[in-house]
């Protein structure tokens, strides 16, 4: 019967180490079994067979998995295959490997000029509106390399025109990573803001999908993807609106498919979920993507052509359960490389050495 080990970080990661980690439990589900005497050549195939089996669920590979429990993040480099599993080092925040990168998901506050809309309007709205004399937060997401430096932004902070002047009276931005699927990292973002007149707060939703192989947003859904989308879950949506009478909708081609959402539940693997937008008035927004709109969810009958190659979860992981109160697994990569390139992700992970496993 095999065995989960666990390789601690070394002393300076390990020391940041937050609270949520005590709450992971890793537990290997392995069960092993003797061998028998084969009696027959049809044994004797079998036994040719299972040896092949045994081969291929021998190979050694190299994980990466986040998971969060409320605005709290970890990472967890894990390292086996379908015999054993072990965790070679826990680290706070989010880390995403890609190639010979290791990205890290950084947010960076920035200020925002707000406008001093008193005494603009005092001055009869006339040139730019002087800045107020406090400012709004604003965030910048990047992913930032921790072997080589190198940076992606994946949302920057809103500026102001000099000749406008500032705008607004009031404003908040967030964003957050929705999933991890291969390479691509799913985004979702938004702000609230208050122009200067206005008689309300406006929010604006976004959502942006990455691909960490080619440092670029991309498209997650091809042509084929989105014609049955429009066929199957656009009309599920459509039916779900139906006898809603704050929305504004006369057909499925009235909705907008605003966000991509994957998931991993237990006892499922991967699940992908769509959410689709209608027009609304501002009274009847539910405030989950615009000021004018209301949303509906469904769930994605078919997996996109690009995401199919990663549904199925590998053997080291269904060996390794993670468990915790209120934890979601955000997602997972696989990846390897060179001895050097292995060496240097390590050490940028926080771990001196490369562990063995049985």
């Amino acid at each position: 019967m095999s065995t989960t080990r666990t390789r601690q970080p070394r002393a300076s990661a390990l020391g940041h180490v937050s609270g949520l980690l005590g709450v992971w439990v890793a537990t290997l589900l392995l069960a092993g079994c003797g061998p028998r005497v084969p009696k027959s050549d049809d044994d004797l195939l079998a036994l040719a067979a299972g040896a092949a089996v045994g081969a291929e669920a021998s190979k050694t590979q190299h994980f990466v998995l986040w998971a969060e429990k409320g605005e709290e993040r970890s990472t967890l480099w894990i390292r086996g295959n379908a015999l054993a599993s072990e965790i070679v080092g826990i680290r706070p925040g989010l880390l995403l490997p890609g190639g010979d990168a290791l990205w890290e998901w950084r947010e960076e506050p920035a200020e925002l000029p707000l406008c001093d809309c008193e005494a603009w309007q005092e001055a009869a709205s006339e040139g730019p509106c002087p800045a107020a004399a406090e400012t709004a937060d604003a965030t910048r997401i990047l992913l930032h390399d921790l072997v080589s430096g190198a940076e992606i932004e994946l949302l920057s902070a809103p500026t102001v025109d000099p000749a406008a002047g500032p705008e607004l009276v009031y404003y908040h931005g967030a964003a957050s990573p929705v999933a991890t699927v291969g390479p691509y990292v799913f985004v979702r973002h938004g702000e609230e803001s208050l122009a200067c007149g206005a008689a309300h707060n406006s929010w604006s939703g976004g959502f942006t999908v990455w691909d960490l192989d080619q440092r670029a947003e991309v498209e997650v859904l091809d042509a084929a993807d989105r014609e049955r989308i429009a066929t199957a879950e656009r009309e599920t949506a459509y039916k779900l609106f139906d006898g809603d009478k704050l929305v504004d909708i006369g057909s499925p081609d009235d909705l907008e498919l605003t966000v991509i959402e994957p998931s991993y539940q237990p006892g499922r693997g991967l699940v992908l979920t769509y959410q689709f937008t209608a027009d609304a008035s501002f009274a009847d927004s539910d405030e989950n993507w615009g000021s004018y709109s209301r949303s509906v969810d469904v769930e994605a009958r078919a997996l996109p052509t690009a995401l199919v190659p990663f549904a199925p979860i590998p053997p080291a992981l269904q060996n390794l359960a993670i468990v915790g109160d209120d934890l979601r697994v955000g997602g997972w990569a696989v990846f390897g490389g060179t001895a050097e390139t292995m060496e240097a992700l390590l050490v940028a992970f926080g771990v001196a050495a490369e562990p063995a496993v049985d």
